[in-house]
Order: C-alpha cells, then structure tokens, then sequence
C-alpha cells in the first residue's frame, strides 16, 4: 500500500486535472497509432464479449512507460478515496479543485478566505490519508 505525505496529497489533488487530461491525451495517441494484430488471434472468431484487441495493444503499450505509470498511479490514489469525503461542503470544494479550479477561485464561489479553502483542502487531504480502502 502507498502512504503519500498530506503536502504529497495536496499536489495530486492539484495536479488532478492536468492528469487525467494527459492519461486522455495518451489513449487516443496509442489509438490511432495503428496497431495490427498478427497471429492466430487475429484469425479466430470474437466470442460474445466486445473485444478491441487494438485498443488493447495499445493500452499495453502506454502502461509500460514508468513515468505513465507513476500518473496513472496518483489518478487512481485520489479516485479511490473520494468516498472518505463526506461533508456535502467539502466534496464540493475537492471537486472543484480536481477540477481545476484555484484556491482563489474556490474562494471567490464560496466567499470565503483563500486561506478558509487551503485549511480546509488540507483537512481533506488528512482524510483522503487516513482512508482505508
């Protein structure tokens, strides 16, 4: 299991957006990268399930770059502790800001301090810690 610092935690929630945006930017490289299936599975009939084999090639592509790694990594840290936030207020103010919103921004929507939303993104981050999944 990995344990990240609250600061740690704080920087993912951050960074979320530009993540996600990049984990979406690469599936749709590796997708139309061309990928050609060779080989008896090319051949054979799909059974009842639907099957991409190119889409899945290229999924195996993008998981072995370790910095990819590491991002997919930190998105999939975050979203499975989203359910330790259970204040209506503050998933308001964690969705903003894995949004992409600023602090400042969040701030001005609930016209509080900019201070008021660092302290209390930082309470989150000690609950998303503390979560046990």
């Amino acid at each position: 299991m990995t344990y990240y610092s609250i600061d740690k935690i704080l920087e993912l929630i951050k960074m979320y957006h530009v993540h996600i945006d990049l984990i979406k930017n690469r599936q749709r490289e590796y997708s139309s990268a061309g990928v050609s299936v060779y080989g008896i599975e090319a051949t054979l009939p799909k059974s009842n399930q639907i099957s991409d084999t190119v889409a899945e090639e290229a999924m195996r592509l993008i998981r072995g770059d370790s910095m990819f790694q590491l991002v997919e990594s930190n998105v999939k840290y975050i979203q499975s502790r989203l359910d330790s936030v259970e204040d209506e207020e503050d998933a308001i103010i964690l969705s903003l800001r894995l949004s992409g919103y600023t602090v400042k921004e969040i701030a001005d929507l609930h016209s509080v301090t900019s201070r008021t939303i660092h302290r209390r993104l930082k309470d989150i981050a000690k609950m998303i810690q503390e979560y046990e999944v």
